[in-house]
Order: structure tokens, then sequence, then C-alpha cells
């Protein structure tokens, strides 16, 4: 039993050096304190508030860090050890301690308003937008074009242009706001500098003008320091000592506000280390810290005190961590503190793994958090750290998908991106504008969260509203039914064919936004979420677990943020109309910090380095550390070079020169700085991960530990190399998830192969899976053990068995496929789509060339619908393919004296062999095409749009052609002769029957090469009329069957399997003996 007293944090043993430290930083004065990973910063920072607090009061101490995430988790350790009320949170961001001094300053009532970075992002579209819309040339040189400038990355530069042009002094002190960076950019040969001095200058004037009281974080950390910099230095007994955690990253604005509390508020006491600097690609300076005194960004300091003992990590980590160190480049002034490990140091173990495919890599990474997840250390005390996050929601999505709960704790996607928060978003637009709707429009809607459809089903509702229209006389297309349906709540009213519960949820939630546009967007959007209905369903579901439950987290979180933000936009606008609203959301390319709660609690952390600075966890992965990835070398400003800006404005031009004969260096020294920030956060394990693949390689960060191979060395990847640090992970063969758990347990339960004891083992480990309530473990929730709702009947009751020509091939392969294809449909595909097109065109064509072949295509192209634009293009290089092999056919055919007699002609013939089961086989069909030749004969044509032909010998057993030759012989085809629709069989002397590939060409031996190739079915006879009549019989009876079996495999498993026949092939799933 664990005992927990809130409010009191036990109070840590501290060794000599620390104590040492301790004692030395409580005088009053300006110190610095550098330790390595590991060596108790964080412990002393606690310690060093809680004795000021002791002796002073609570309002004698503050702690601020760099960040929102870490002054969060520092507040909540300080407030726990201080065990005392306070006026305020004794641990905050800079940001937040600026806003507190500017908001103070200002009196009640009058806070300064932050503008965020999607905010800014925006404004700056504005901008650039108006400039090139007006045609605005702005100076720009020719490389950095008008395509560059609408890109959102040149806008994430133009943003860290002005804040470095805030930190380094270039701001104001003129008419305009940047005439100095205008000025450098002139001198230093930079005319990008010059443009964008103008662009920002234009962007000053807008917030001032549109956006009155809103500053940026630079500006405010500027504000605030202007504020301190007009105090008197405070009495001795009033003075607030200021600790900084993680102050090597700071920025030199930052130490501009430091410096100024230093003269005027109180002490500084810096606890850091340069050589974990996370944020050098955003300017800071680790070299700060050692600055000379006359620098305004400097304070002055006491002599610099040093931890040198590693607590956090023992094993092979201390060894690794003064070799990737010795790595990183010293600042200037920094001599680097000896780290030596403690005794008590827990062994931390480290493994390694490479994997060949980025799926194999994350499903390594999931099996090693399995493997150590224990009460001891729960997913919580887990992470995994990757280098960017863009790799984050991937890595949180497989890791959720493999039932280990997971959350990335990265800036991530912009809110508008959010399936459920676009779904919402665009709903309200959509309603209060329905002429604006589009079938894109639609098809997210219907497939979204709210409409809920899957890609199969909403092909289904495609079909049925079109077939609808079709027979009531229109030729509308699927596309422009829907949108029209979706406009008109009176069309769904009428509808008289079932539609999906999430059409008609959507189609009633556009048309009561309709009905209250004159509401406010939060009124709306409460509105609209109401009606969904998913609060309900998502509250329910994020109770439970696995991948249903994180996906419901996710979703309630993002519609949390998102009135969170409307929240805001009003109480800072409170007349703002939703329309505009909605613009300004989909206008943000940039996500916003925000500080809604998320659901964490018992789940793994995915972050990029500079997220768990500060941390500490059990467990830890470093993933992805493959070259070019991690180190990554790429220069993050190579449009504006704003990595030059403190050089050009401060350094010499020899100085300069020498520092870019290499600019590479200092951003490896950069990544390495993060390297060693995420290998020193775990106390018990860790694991490093690596691609090795024909375009992946492992990076040197990942051989410190894993080493290189020889030649003459194992190439397995999971073989570790001779020189290897520490052994490579070899996760075992185990169950990850639940849902694999039940499949394996219910394979295991039925199959021949397991003895008593197996079964016995599986049965009760169901029955358990049972009573917690997890999905699919019970037998009746299993479709193949459940009763059979009616007796036992044959298919076609009257055995009158109705026989196409074109499922004979089918059934003779698998009457199981052919049963479900013949009862569920199988799903509509492009290929069966394109199919019916090239047929049509078979039949209209009076001209064979192959632009008249194309047109006809293009007249009923739209017809078909693709899910994105390279697939329409794709699809139709395949139809101009179909198209030129079909007009060298028809050509050819009509060159040869080849007479089209019949088209698109209806196959009826009834066959009975008199047997007492009373079974009658009908066949039933179109013929594509019939030819005469010049002596009256007639050949049967079966156009095949496949891109693969048959061989001859599958040709000549084909049973739809010999269905054809025969009802061709016994008075099947059957031809209208006047407008009543009289028919008379059609009677011609048989030739044979062939298929032709349009798509697939030949060269016949001899002859010239052909755009298509024909495979010729011979004649025929009496003898192989009655054989095909016994056969067909045969096939009858088989289909006049109650139960219908095939292969436990798919003939074309591996490729396009229709999802409709997946299901029948799982053994847990259907019944069979």
């Amino acid at each position: 039993m664990v005992t927990c007293t809130l409010g009191v944090m036990a109070i840590v043993s501290l060794d000599q050096n620390q104590r040492d430290v301790l004692a030395a930083v409580t005088d009053g004065r300006n110190h610095r304190v550098f330790g390595a990973p590991g060596t108790g910063k964080s412990t002393l920072i606690r310690e060093l508030v809680a004795g000021i607090i002791e002796s002073r009061g609570q309002a004698a101490a503050r702690v601020i860090t760099p960040s929102r995430q870490s002054a969060t988790a520092m507040r909540d350790e300080l407030t726990l050890r201080a065990g005392v009320a306070t006026e305020g949170p004794l641990a905050r961001s800079i940001s937040s301690l600026a806003f507190a001094i500017v908001s103070e300053a200002n009196g009640d009532g009058f806070p300064p308003r932050l503008l965020s970075g999607g905010e800014q992002d925006a404004i700056l579209k504005d901008i650039l937008d108006g400039q090139r819309e007006t045609g605005v040339d702005a100076g720009w040189p020719d490389d950095i074009d008008i395509n560059v400038r609408s890109i959102r990355e040149f806008r994430t530069q133009v943003r860290d242009l002005l804040s470095r042009s805030r930190d380094l002094g270039l701001f104001g002190g003129d008419d305009r706001p940047l005439a100095k960076l205008a000025q450098l950019g002139e001198s230093a040969g930079r005319p990008e500098w010059v443009a964008a001095a103008s662009l920002l200058d234009d962007y000053i004037e807008y917030l001032e003008v549109s956006c009155p009281g809103q500053v940026d974080p630079a500006e405010l950390i500027n504000n605030a320091t202007a504020i301190l910099a007009k105090e008197s230095a405070r009495p001795i007994d009033e003075q607030i000592t200021l600790v900084l955690d993680d102050a090597q990253d700071f920025t030199p604005s930052h130490w501009r506000f430091i410096a100024a509390w230093s003269r005027s508020r109180g002490p500084i006491v810096a606890f850091g280390d340069p050589d974990t600097a996370t944020a050098g690609f955003r300017g800071t300076d680790p070299g700060v810290l050692t600055a000379s005194p006359d620098s305004d960004t400097a304070v002055t300091w006491e002599p610099p005190l040093s931890l040198s003992t590693l607590h956090r990590q023992g094993g092979v980590m201390p060894d690794a961590i003064a070799t990737v160190r010795a790595i990183i480049g010293l600042a200037d002034g920094y001599t680097r503190p000896a780290a030596d490990p403690s005794p008590a140091a827990p062994t931390t173990v480290v493994r390694t793994s490479l994997a060949s495919s980025p799926s194999r890599e994350r499903d390594t990474i999931a099996r090693f958090l399995r493997s150590e997840h224990s009460p001891e250390k729960p997913f919580d005390a887990m992470a995994v750290i990757v280098r960017s996050g863009a790799e984050a929601e991937s890595l949180v999505s497989h890791l959720n998908a493999m039932n280990i709960p997971a959350f990335a704790e990265t800036t991530g996607r912009p809110l508008r991106d959010h399936p459920v928060v676009a779904s919402l978003l665009l709903l309200v637009a959509r309603g209060l504008h329905p002429e604006n709707l589009t079938i894109d429009d639609v098809r997210t809607l219907l497939t979204g969260p709210i409409g809920g459809l899957s890609s199969l089903e909403y092909r289904a509702v495609r079909r049925t509203v079109r077939a609808a229209e079709l027979a009531s006389g229109s030729n509308l297309s699927a596309d422009a039914i829907l949108v029209r349906m979706m406009t008109d709540r009176n069309e769904v009213v009428v509808f008289n064919r079932p539609l999906p519960r999430g059409f008609t949820t959507v189609s009633r939630i556009l048309h009561d936004v309709g009905a209250a546009r004159e509401s406010q967007m939060d009124e709306l959007l409460w509105s609209v979420w109401n009606a969904t209905g998913l609060a309900d369903r998502w509250v329910s579901e994020s109770t439970k677990t696995g991948y249903a439950a994180t996906y419901a987290h996710d979703g309630l979180d993002a519609v949390l943020a998102l009135f969170h933000v409307i929240e805001t936009a009003l109480s800072n606008s409170p007349t703002e109309s939703a329309d505009t609203f909605i613009e300004r959301m989909m206008g943000q390319a940039v996500p916003n910090d925000s500080l809604s709660p998320r659901m964490t609690v018992g789940s793994v952390v995915v972050a990029t380095p500079a997220a768990v600075v500060g941390r500490e966890f059990a467990v830890t992965v470093v993933a992805g550390l493959n070259r070019g990835v991690w180190p990554n070398l790429r220069n993050r400003s190579a449009i504006l070079h704003n990595t030059e800006l403190a050089s050009a404005a401060f350094v010499s031009s020899e100085e300069r020169d020498q520092q870019q004969l290499d600019p590479r260096r200092a951003v490896l020294h950069d990544e390495v700085r993060l390297f060693l920030l995420a290998i020193t956060r775990a106390t018990d394990s860790m694991l490093l991960t690596a691609l090795k693949t024909e375009d992946e390689a492992p990076s040197p960060l990942f051989r410190i530990f894993a080493g290189s191979k020889t030649r003459i060395e194992d190439a397995s990847l999971d073989v570790a190399a001779a020189n290897a640090l520490v052994p490579t992970f070899v996760g075992a063969n185990y169950v990850t998830t639940l849902r694999e758990l039940v499949a394996t347990l219910r394979a295991k339960l039925i199959s021949s192969e397991s003895t008593d004891s197996e079964t016995a083992d599986a049965a009760a480990a169901l029955a358990k899976l049972v009573k917690e309530g997890v999905g699919g473990a019970a037998p009746s929730e299993w479709l193949g053990m459940r009763d059979i709702t009616g007796e036992h009947r044959p298919l076609f009751p009257d055995g009158a068995v109705s026989v196409s020509p074109s499922g004979l091939d089918n059934f003779d392969a698998s009457a199981l496929d052919w049963f479900v294809e013949s009862v569920a449909s199988g799903a509509s595909t492009i290929s069966m789509s394109m199919g019916t097109l090239i047929h049509w065109v078979a039949e209209k064509a009076t001209v064979f060339d192959i632009n008249t072949l194309k047109t006809l295509v293009d007249t009923r192209w739209s017809e078909l619908s693709f899910e994105a634009p390279w697939v329409n293009e794709a699809q139709r290089a395949i139809a101009d393919t179909l198209v030129t092999g079909l007009s060298d056919y028809l050509t050819r055919a009509e060159q040869g004296g080849l007479e089209e007699v019949l088209h698109e002609q209806r196959l009826r013939i009834t066959i009975s062999d008199g047997g007492a089961d009373g079974v009658t086989a009908t066949i039933g069909g179109r013929i594509d095409r019939i030819e005469r030749h010049a002596d009256g004969t007639a050949t049967i044509v079966d156009f095949k749009t496949g891109a693969k032909a048959k061989s001859d010998a599958d040709t000549q057993e084909n049973l739809q052609l010999r269905a054809y030759q025969y009802g061709l012989v016994n008075g099947g085809v059957v031809r209208r002769v006047d407008s009543d629709g009289i028919t008379v069989p059609f009677h011609a002397e048989n030739a044979g029957a062939k298929l032709v590939f349009p798509a697939v060409p030949s060269t016949p031996k001899g002859g010239s090469p052909l755009e298509y190739t024909e495979n010729v079915q011979a004649v025929s006879d009496d003898t192989a009329h009655a054989e095909f009549a016994a056969a067909i019989m045969e096939a009858a009876r088989g289909m006049h069957q109650s139960v219908f079996t095939g292969p436990r495999v798919g003939r074309d498993f591996a490729g396009s399997l229709d999802p409709n026949k997946v299901w029948v092939r799982i053994p847990e799933v259907s019944a069979h003996e």
C-alpha cells in the first residue's frame, strides 16, 4: 500500500556536492549552476525554493522556465515540496511572468492580448495574398518568387525573422519599425532581409490598426523588460530570488529581461547545461550564460558552480554520455564539468533495434513498451522521443492501434485539420451557405466522424440514388443528386429508398443550421455538436480500452479545444460573425498552443526532445535515428537565412567568413544536443531504433550504441555488431493487442490441430476476456456460431435456377464466392464502371477512329467518380488505352469484311434433363457483339477490359463462350423486329466465339502488331453442346442448394479481393467442418 499525504513532498537526501552548491547560492548574489543531465538540478531547485520560502516567506522566490510545459511540471513538484499556500504559481514560463508584469503595470481590466502563432501566420498570409493580387513586387530576390512566398514555411521564417530582430535589438527607433533590419540587409548583401523588413512594417501597421493592444510573445517580453528597467532596486528584504530552470534555452530577449530583473527586483540563480540546449534553431545561444558582463543580455555573475555526480543513469550510460558530449562544441568561456556516476545510480538497461521498414520499427517500439509494462512501470512512466513532431502523430496512431495508450505532446496539426473539427466547421459553413456545397463537401461529411460511412457504404449510397434517378426517367449524375438531396431537405423526406442514418443526420443538421443562421458561432456549434449524437457515444467509449476508446478521447479533446478557441474569440470580439470565425479558423495553417486539458493519465508520451526538457521517465524509446533524419543538417532558414542575422549584426566580416566555412557545424552541434537530451531521460531502460533499408541507413548517433559490422559478421538485423556498446532488442513473439489475442484464442479453440489441453486453455482465457467485456470474445458474437435463422432450404425453391454465363466460371472455381457475390453483390469498383463505359462505347460507335471513340468516352466520363484527381488521370489513361485497342479491333473487323449484325443482344434459353428433382436451368445474359462473315456464318464476340488475356487452353474451356455458342445454335439469341417489341430468334450458322482484350497489345505469328489480343474458341459440335448442357445441369443442381463451399483461401486474396467475400473465410466466423 502506498500512502500519499497531499501538499507534502518527501525531503530528499542531498549528496555533499549538492549541499555545497545549495549553501553557496543562498547568499543573495547572482549564480550559475552547471550540471549534466541527471546530476540533480531540478532536485536542487526544489530544495532551494523550499528553503527560501521557509526562511523569508512564500513571495521570496519564483522559478521561471523557457516553456509552459516545463513550468507546469516544475510547478506541481514545487507546490508539493514547499507545502504552503502561495500567491500565484511558484513556477511559470517567462512569458507568463512577463504577462503578469505588463498586466500589473497596465492596471486592472487592461491585460495584454497575446497573438498566437496561428493568428500571426494568418495575418501574414493575408498581407502576402494582397501583394500577389495587386501585383506588388516588394523587392524580393528572383529565387523568392510568388510561389515560394505562398508556402507556410516561408511565413514561418518571416515570423522567426521578426522574433530574432526583436531579440537582437533591430526593432524600433524609426518611423519604420524594421528600418534597422533593412539597413543590415543592405550592408550584408541580403536583399531578402530588406524585402522582409518592408513586409514586417506592413504587418506591424496592420496590428496597430486592426489589433490594438495585441502583442506577440517577443514584444511582450520587451515590454516587460522596459517596465523592469524603469524600476529602482528593491531593498534586500523585499527582493525576489528568480530561479531559472533550463537556462540554456532562454533567448537574448529573455536574457535582457532577466538582466533587468537582477538590477531591480532581486538575485538570479540559473541552472542549466549548454550541452542540452534545444532551441538553437530559434536563435537561443547557450553562450549567453557565459557572456561578458558588459553585454546588455548579461547578468553580473559570481564564479560558476557545478554539479558533478550522475544520479539518474548508471551502467553503460556515463561513458556513452561522455562520448556524446565530446562531439558538442563548447560555448565561449564555458568549461564542461565532470560527470561521474553515483554508486547508487540505477543501472540503465539499453538496447538497440534495426528495422527493415517503418511499420516494423513501430511494431518493435510497441513490443518493447509492452515488455517493459508492469505495475512499477506504468505507461505514463514511459516516453517515445522522436526528432520531429511530424513523426509523432503516426506513431501515436500505431501505438493506440496496438492497445498501448499514447498521446503526442507536440504542437501537432492545426485544429482545423482534425476530422471532427473539420466536419463541424464545414457543417456550419455549408448550412449557412448551402449554395457553396460541393460533392467533395458531401463526401467529407458523409465519410467523416459525423456521417460515419465507410467508403463502401458511400459508394452504395451513390448507387442507390443513381438507380432511383434512372428509374424516375432522369439522367442526373450521382454527384448532382447527392448535392441536391443535401441542400433540399424535402428531397430526403420523399426519397422512397433506405438511406444510412449518417446521411439523414448530416442532411438534417445542414437544414437546421440554415434555419438558425442569425445565431452566434458558439450557439451554432453547440447545436450542431448536440445533433451529431457523438457526445454520448464517445463519452461511453472513452471509459473502455482499445483503439475506439483512444479515438473517442482524441475526438473529445479536439471538440473541447474548438470550444475553447470560440470562447477566446468571442471574449476578444463579441460581435464576430460565424462566417468570419470559420474563415479565420480555416486560414490558420499553424497550430495554436492550447490550454484546454487533455486525457494523458496512463498514457505513453510521444514527444520531441524539447518537450521532455527537465523530465524523467522509467522507460524511454529514442526512435528514428536514421541518416539525414537525426542528425538533420538541413538549413532551417534556407529561404531568409535567419541564422546569419546575429553574426551580420555583431561580428566582424573576417570572423563571419570564418564562421561560415562550415555552416553545418553549428547545426550538427544542435542536433547532438537534442540527442544527448533524449538519451538522458530514462532511469530503468531505453531502446534506440533506426531503419536499414535500400533507402534508409542508421545515423552515426545510432552507431555510438550499436557499433558497425564488418563484412565477415552476421548481417542479420537482430544480431549485434561485435563492437556494439549494448545488445540488440529481440522482442518475444507474443500477442500485443486485445484483438490479436481474441483472434488467436478463437483460432486455437476451433483448430483441429489443437490438443485437448490447448483447447481447454483457450476456452478458459476467452471466458476471462468475456467477463472483462472484451469485444469478440463471447461465442454468441461469432457469426458462424449463431443459430440459423430459418430452416435449410434451397436457394431456388421452385427449382428454376437462373444461370448467368459470366458467373459460370466463378461458380466452377468457388461455389462459396459465387453465392456471396450473388446474394451480397460485390462492391462496385472503378474497373467495373470502366468496363460498363467501354462496352457502351463499343455499342454506340458507328465510326471507329480513335478520336471519335474518345469523344464518346468524354460524353459520359463525368458519370464516373474517383477518390482523387490523380486517380482520375490514371484511369483516363487506361480508358485511352482501351479505346485505342477497341478502335484497332473494330477498324480491322470492318476492313476484313465482318458485319456487326447484333450488339448487346439478349440471350435466354432453358435447359432441362427431365430429372426427378424438377430442376431446370435458365441461361440469361447479353452478348456484346455478333459478327457475320461473308459466307453467312456468325462469330460471337465478348469484350474483356482486363489487363491480362487468357491462355488458349483457358479460352477453349471458357464456359461463358460455350453458353453463347449453345444459345446461338438452340435459338436462345433473340432480337426485336418491330416497334411493338415482338422478338424472334436469331439464326445463323455458328462460326465459334472469341474474347477480345482491347487493353492487351499482341503480335500474332507472322502478322503485324495489334493494339488488342484476340482469343478464339473453336466451334462447338453436337458432342460439345451435349457436354455443355450436362455441365449446366450439374451447375444448376449445385446452385440449387442450401450450403455452399469454397477454398479456405480465395484465389485473388493477395490482390483486390472484394471485402464482401473476406469474412466468410475467417474460420472463427463461418461454420465449418
